[in-house]
Order: structure tokens, then sequence, then C-alpha cells
């Protein structure tokens, strides 16, 4: 990708929200959704069941009482589950603030950078107008402004390194949880309904009569617990959505940093480093500490209309 195919991508993303900021909106969302979730489920019923009944056979003669009891609220953990999915807002920005803190001290780096070129400048122009006579103390002047100018922008790169490392792992992660809310609901209904099937066919393996009643009230609150996990895998289906989206901006941002680390970054250095290389008399140096500045500017304007 060439500095310009970057620029030209920058423009047509202008008028659309930065990856950092939808990436910072879905997991807000993606805590607001499950804090929703966690409130409906509060407001369940898992048990605990006590069903009874009674029913005479033998023409009458005999009796038959019969009980069903169950509690399934510790088979439902689902707090622990939203938590965990909850979670990944407090996550994702700690692992975005490298980024934003990269993001904002560029504006020192672009001062550094433009002040060092500019004193670059001014010392060329002296000299060009001595007939291009370099003093010992000029030359110890441009070397210690080319050296900032190479430190600044290394220790700035080490830093987007780092923001790039730090994202990529959270966006490593992370789409693990897509799905994970709704497979947990689906194993709890399982195991559920298994439990109470199993119950329930033992007690009509022993029952003498009655056994629609028994079937119909025990089917009853299995429905009943059926329903309340249907109605939360719902609430499961939005967060999934929400977190898919969160996701696909994590990995924009990264694809931002990587840009910056392999192309943006590499041009200002490129470019003062062949300006060092060429005489302070040469128009060519000129024309490459203005790369240089442009490259610093272009690199500002991306981080900034990307990572804010």
């Amino acid at each position: 990708m060439t500095l310009h195919e970057i620029n030209e991508a920058r423009l047509k993303q202008s008028a659309q929200e930065s990856p950092a900021g939808e990436a910072k909106a879905q997991f807000a969302k993606l805590a607001a959704d499950c804090a929703a979730a966690e409130t409906l489920f509060q407001t369940q019923h898992y048990g605990p069941f006590n069903i009874s009944g009674h029913c005479t056979h033998s023409c009458g003669f005999k009796k038959w009482s019969w009980s069903f009891h169950g509690d399934y609220t510790a088979w439902v953990p689902f707090t622990a589950y939203i938590g965990n999915v909850s979670a990944l807002d407090g996550q994702f920005n700690a692992a975005f603030s490298p980024a934003q803190t990269l993001n904002q001290a560029l504006n020192t780096l672009q001062s550094d950078v433009t002040g060092s070129i500019e004193t670059i400048i001014q010392i060329d122009q002296t000299i060009i107008g001595a007939g291009g006579t370099v003093t010992p103390e000029q030359k110890t002047q441009l070397d210690a402004a080319f050296s900032t100018i190479s430190q600044k922008v290394s220790e700035s790169l080490s830093a987007c390194t780092n923001a790039l490392q730090s994202m990529s792992r959270f966006g490593s992660r992370t789409p693990q949880m897509i799905g994970y809310l709704k497979k947990q609901a689906d194993n709890r209904q399982s195991a559920i309904d298994q439990d109470i099937n199993k119950n329930r066919d033992n007690l009509l393996a022993r029952a003498p009569c009655g056994s629609g009643t028994v079937r119909s009230r025990i089917d009853n609150f299995e429905s009943s617990i059926n329903n309340n996990i249907a109605a939360l895998k719902t609430k499961f289906t939005a967060i999934d959505a929400v977190l898919r989206d969160g996701v696909r901006a994590v990995g924009q941002i990264a694809g931002v940093l990587l840009v910056m680390q392999t192309h943006l970054y590499p041009g200002i250095s490129e470019a003062a480093e062949e300006a060092q290389s060429l005489e302070p008399t040469s128009i060519n140096r000129q024309i490459k500490l203005t790369i240089a500045i442009e490259d610093i500017n272009d690199l500002l304007d991306y981080a900034h209309s990307h990572l804010s």
C-alpha cells in the first residue's frame, strides 16, 4: 500500500466513525446488554418446584400418592456466564489503552520532529549563505537534530508496536466469546431436560394411575424453565451481534496500527535518513526534509482520524 493509497482510504472513511470510536461504542453497548440480560435472569424462577397429587386404582380400593421435587437454581449459573462476557468491555479498554496513549502523544512527536527539521533547515540556510562551509559547531547541531528525529520516531514506533501487540492479543481471544452464552444456555437446558425427563419417567414407571396428570404437571414446569432459557437466548443472540461488531472494529484498529508501523513511521525515518546523507547545500536535502514533515503530518492525521 502506497502513501497515496493510505491517504485515499483515510479520506473515504473520514465521514464514518473511527474504528476506535466504533469499538468503544460496541463494547459499552455489550456491557449494557449484558446488564439487561442479568436483570431478566434475576426475575426468572428455576425452583424449587414441589408438585404432588394422588389417585385411586384397583376399583377405588387403593390410593396412590406421588410427589416431584426439583430445584434447578444451581444448574443455571448465568450470572457468572454473563459476567464473563460483560467483562470484555473493561478488557477492551485496557487493551486499547496503549493505542490511546500513543495517539495522544503524537502531537508531541510532531512538534519534536518538526522543530528539529526547522532547526536543520535554518542551519543549512546559514551554511549555504556562507558558501557551503560547515563549522564544527554546526555539524554538532545538525547531528543532534537528526539524532533527535531518529530517537523520537523510534520511541513512538516502539509504542505503536506495543499497542498493536496489545490489540492483537485481545483480538485473538475475543472472537471465542461469540456464541459462548448461547452454548452455555443450550448445555444448561439440555442437562435440566434430561434430569426432569429421567425423574418423570421413573415416576411414571411406578404409577398405577394418574399418569396423564403426572406427565402434564411436570411438563408444565419444564416448559416454564425452557421458556425462561429461551427468553435469555433471545438476549444472548443480540449480545452476539454486538460482540461481532466490536470484534470487527478491534480488527480494524489493529489494521490501522499495522499501517502506521509498516508504512507511515518508516516513511518519516527514511526521508530523514536520506536527508542526513546529503550535503546541506543540496536541494534534494530540502526536498527530503519537506517530505519528512509531510509524512509526520500524515501520520498524525491518520492516527487521529482512526484512533480517536
